[in-house]
């Protein structure tokens, strides 16, 4: 599956875009004090679209890798204890 610099572009600028505008939305929700109950999931749906957003922006070469990097290292890294 091989597509143009300007498709994979288009994809990460509309990510970043929806993404964007649905954590402005659940923030929104929130400073209005509406209780509904798709805020969190609104959010959480909105910074994953935000982050495939940045993971698909065609750039550098070692992007990916970089990114790749930095998701393992927090994740995988062992937590502190208290």
């Amino acid at each position: 599956m091989t597509e143009s610099k300007s498709g994979n572009k288009s994809l990460s600028l509309g990510l970043l875009v929806v993404g964007a505008a649905m954590m402005g939305f659940a923030l929104v929700l929130d400073v209005v004090g509406i209780r509904v109950g798709y805020r969190g999931p609104l959010l959480i749906a909105g910074a994953l679209a935000v982050l495939a957003g940045l993971y698909f922006y065609p750039t550098i070469e070692h992007h990916r890798g970089i990114i790749n990097s930095s998701f393992c290292s927090r994740c995988c890294s062992p937590l502190p204890s208290p």
